[in-house]
Protein backbone atom coordinates (compact mmCIF):
# COMPACT_ATOMS: atom_id res chain seq x y z
CA UNK A 1 0.00 0.00 0.00
CA UNK A 2 2.79 2.46 0.88
CA UNK A 3 4.51 1.86 -2.45
CA UNK A 4 1.25 2.51 -4.27
CA UNK A 5 0.67 5.74 -2.36
CA UNK A 6 4.19 6.96 -3.10
CA UNK A 7 3.64 6.18 -6.76
CA UNK A 8 0.50 8.31 -6.64
CA UNK A 9 2.27 11.21 -4.96
CA UNK A 10 5.55 11.26 -6.83
CA UNK A 11 4.73 9.81 -10.24
CA UNK A 12 1.25 11.21 -10.79
CA UNK A 13 -2.23 10.85 -9.35
CA UNK A 14 -3.85 7.67 -10.64
CA UNK A 15 -7.04 8.04 -8.61
CA UNK A 16 -9.42 10.61 -10.09
CA UNK A 17 -10.99 11.07 -6.64
CA UNK A 18 -7.77 12.64 -5.30
CA UNK A 19 -7.86 16.41 -5.86
CA UNK A 20 -5.98 17.79 -2.87
CA UNK A 21 -2.72 17.44 -0.95
CA UNK A 22 -2.35 18.48 2.69
CA UNK A 23 1.25 19.07 3.80
CA UNK A 24 2.32 19.21 7.44
CA UNK A 25 5.67 20.28 8.90
CA UNK A 26 6.88 18.34 11.95
CA UNK A 27 8.81 20.46 14.47
CA UNK A 28 6.75 23.25 16.00
CA UNK A 29 3.86 22.64 13.62
CA UNK A 30 2.40 19.20 14.24
CA UNK A 31 4.56 18.20 17.20
CA UNK A 32 5.75 20.52 19.98
CA UNK A 33 9.38 19.43 19.94
CA UNK A 34 12.08 21.11 21.98
CA UNK A 35 14.33 23.69 20.38
CA UNK A 36 18.02 24.06 21.29
CA UNK A 37 17.01 26.97 23.54
CA UNK A 38 14.59 24.86 25.56
CA UNK A 39 16.11 21.41 25.18
CA UNK A 40 19.75 22.01 26.10
CA UNK A 41 18.97 23.56 29.53
CA UNK A 42 16.46 20.78 30.16
CA UNK A 43 19.13 18.22 29.38
CA UNK A 44 21.66 19.84 31.73
CA UNK A 45 19.15 20.23 34.55
CA UNK A 46 18.06 16.61 34.25
CA UNK A 47 21.40 14.87 33.75
CA UNK A 48 23.94 17.24 35.25
CA UNK A 49 26.10 17.80 32.19
CA UNK A 50 25.85 19.90 29.04
CA UNK A 51 24.31 18.77 25.78
CA UNK A 52 27.14 16.63 24.35
CA UNK A 53 26.83 17.60 20.67
CA UNK A 54 27.41 20.68 18.53
CA UNK A 55 24.21 20.34 16.51
CA UNK A 56 20.60 19.83 17.52
CA UNK A 57 18.12 19.25 14.70
CA UNK A 58 20.15 16.50 13.09
CA UNK A 59 20.54 14.56 16.32
CA UNK A 60 18.11 11.76 17.12
CA UNK A 61 18.87 12.49 20.78
CA UNK A 62 17.00 15.81 20.47
CA UNK A 63 13.82 13.76 20.08
CA UNK A 64 14.61 10.86 22.42
CA UNK A 65 17.26 11.44 25.09
CA UNK A 66 17.46 7.72 25.82
CA UNK A 67 19.31 7.13 22.56
CA UNK A 68 22.42 8.84 23.91
CA UNK A 69 22.48 6.68 27.01
CA UNK A 70 21.88 3.48 25.06
CA UNK A 71 24.97 4.28 22.98
CA UNK A 72 27.13 5.54 25.86
CA UNK A 73 26.65 2.96 28.60
CA UNK A 74 30.37 2.28 29.03
CA UNK A 75 31.21 5.99 29.29
CA UNK A 76 28.79 6.88 32.08
CA UNK A 77 28.55 6.14 35.77
CA UNK A 78 25.80 3.66 36.62
CA UNK A 79 23.60 6.27 38.33
CA UNK A 80 23.78 8.69 35.38
CA UNK A 81 23.22 5.85 32.94
CA UNK A 82 20.24 4.56 34.91
CA UNK A 83 18.65 7.99 35.15
CA UNK A 84 19.09 8.64 31.46
CA UNK A 85 17.80 5.30 30.26
CA UNK A 86 14.70 5.39 32.44
CA UNK A 87 12.74 8.00 30.49
CA UNK A 88 12.74 10.35 27.54
CA UNK A 89 12.88 13.91 28.88
CA UNK A 90 11.45 15.32 25.64
CA UNK A 91 7.66 15.00 25.56
CA UNK A 92 7.02 15.62 21.83
CA UNK A 93 3.31 16.28 22.30
CA UNK A 94 1.01 17.08 19.37
CA UNK A 95 -0.02 20.71 18.89
CA UNK A 96 -3.75 20.66 19.36
CA UNK A 97 -4.89 23.03 16.63
CA UNK A 98 -2.73 21.34 14.03
CA UNK A 99 -3.82 17.94 15.31
CA UNK A 100 -7.42 18.92 14.63
CA UNK A 101 -6.47 20.00 11.09
CA UNK A 102 -4.59 16.74 10.55
CA UNK A 103 -7.64 14.71 11.59
CA UNK A 104 -9.89 16.68 9.27
CA UNK A 105 -7.52 16.36 6.30
CA UNK A 106 -6.65 12.69 6.78
CA UNK A 107 -10.34 11.78 6.87
CA UNK A 108 -11.08 13.36 3.49
CA UNK A 109 -11.31 10.83 0.64
CA UNK A 110 -10.19 13.46 -1.89
CA UNK A 111 -6.99 14.35 0.00
CA UNK A 112 -3.53 12.84 0.38
CA UNK A 113 -1.66 13.86 3.53
CA UNK A 114 2.11 14.32 3.53
CA UNK A 115 4.63 14.96 6.27
CA UNK A 116 7.28 17.29 4.82
CA UNK A 117 10.00 18.17 7.30
CA UNK A 118 13.47 19.65 7.45
CA UNK A 119 14.50 16.79 9.72
CA UNK A 120 17.12 14.79 7.85
CA UNK A 121 16.32 11.38 6.48
CA UNK A 122 18.81 9.94 8.97
CA UNK A 123 16.29 10.48 11.78
CA UNK A 124 13.29 9.73 9.57
CA UNK A 125 12.54 6.34 11.12
CA UNK A 126 12.52 7.89 14.60
CA UNK A 127 10.20 10.71 13.52
CA UNK A 128 7.88 8.18 11.90
CA UNK A 129 7.89 6.09 15.09
CA UNK A 130 7.03 9.14 17.21
CA UNK A 131 4.12 9.98 14.94
CA UNK A 132 2.89 6.40 14.85
CA UNK A 133 3.02 6.22 18.65
CA UNK A 134 0.54 9.11 18.73
CA UNK A 135 -1.73 7.61 16.11
CA UNK A 136 -0.57 9.97 13.35
CA UNK A 137 -0.01 8.31 9.99
CA UNK A 138 0.56 9.86 6.58
CA UNK A 139 0.25 8.81 2.99
CA UNK A 140 3.90 9.76 2.58
CA UNK A 141 6.78 10.94 4.76
CA UNK A 142 9.34 13.19 3.09
CA UNK A 143 12.56 13.92 4.98
CA UNK A 144 15.29 16.32 3.98
CA UNK A 145 18.09 15.14 1.75
CA UNK A 146 20.89 16.99 -0.02
CA UNK A 147 22.45 20.35 0.79
CA UNK A 148 19.62 22.80 0.13
CA UNK A 149 18.36 24.81 3.07
CA UNK A 150 15.03 23.63 4.41
CA UNK A 151 12.78 26.16 2.69
CA UNK A 152 14.39 25.60 -0.72
CA UNK A 153 14.18 21.84 -0.23
CA UNK A 154 10.46 22.07 0.55
CA UNK A 155 9.80 24.29 -2.47
CA UNK A 156 11.64 21.77 -4.63
CA UNK A 157 9.39 19.01 -3.28
CA UNK A 158 6.28 21.13 -3.88
CA UNK A 159 7.32 21.74 -7.49
CA UNK A 160 7.83 18.03 -8.05
CA UNK A 161 4.44 17.20 -6.55
CA UNK A 162 2.72 19.74 -8.78
CA UNK A 163 4.54 18.63 -11.93
CA UNK A 164 3.70 14.99 -11.29
CA UNK A 165 0.07 15.63 -10.34
CA UNK A 166 -1.57 17.91 -12.93
CA UNK A 167 -5.10 17.19 -11.70
CA UNK A 168 -4.51 18.90 -8.36
CA UNK A 169 -7.08 21.51 -7.41
CA UNK A 170 -5.74 22.55 -4.01
CA UNK A 171 -2.75 22.30 -1.67
CA UNK A 172 -2.84 23.25 2.00
CA UNK A 173 0.37 23.75 3.97
CA UNK A 174 0.85 23.94 7.74
CA UNK A 175 4.13 25.59 8.82
CA UNK A 176 5.44 27.34 11.94
CA UNK A 177 8.61 29.11 10.83
CA UNK A 178 8.17 32.83 10.29
CA UNK A 179 10.97 32.98 7.73
CA UNK A 180 9.42 30.21 5.64
CA UNK A 181 5.96 31.74 5.39
CA UNK A 182 6.76 34.45 2.78
CA UNK A 183 8.69 31.89 0.70
CA UNK A 184 5.73 29.51 0.63
CA UNK A 185 3.30 32.35 0.02
CA UNK A 186 5.35 33.57 -2.93
CA UNK A 187 5.33 30.03 -4.32
CA UNK A 188 1.57 29.83 -3.76
CA UNK A 189 0.98 33.07 -5.64
CA UNK A 190 2.56 31.55 -8.75
CA UNK A 191 0.29 28.50 -8.88
CA UNK A 192 -2.78 28.13 -11.06
CA UNK A 193 -4.80 26.42 -8.35
CA UNK A 194 -5.75 27.21 -4.78
CA UNK A 195 -2.96 27.13 -2.19
CA UNK A 196 -3.56 27.88 1.49
CA UNK A 197 -0.64 28.41 3.86
CA UNK A 198 -1.45 28.16 7.58
CA UNK A 199 0.93 29.75 10.06
CA UNK A 200 1.19 27.80 13.32
CA UNK A 201 2.32 30.01 16.21
CA UNK A 202 2.90 29.57 19.93
CA UNK A 203 -0.55 31.00 20.58
CA UNK A 204 -2.16 28.09 18.74
CA UNK A 205 -0.53 25.32 20.78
Amino acid sequence: MKDKIRMILREGIVDDNIKRIAIFDFDGTLIDTDTPESGKPLWEDEFGFEWPFKGWWGRAESLDSRIYFEKSKDKLSSDVYGKGISKNIFENNPILKTLQAYREQSSRPDTLTILLTGRHSGVGDLVTDILNSKGLTFDDYIYKTGNLDTADFKVEVLNKLVSKNPRLQEIEIWEDRDDHLPIFQAWANNQLFKVLVHHITDATK
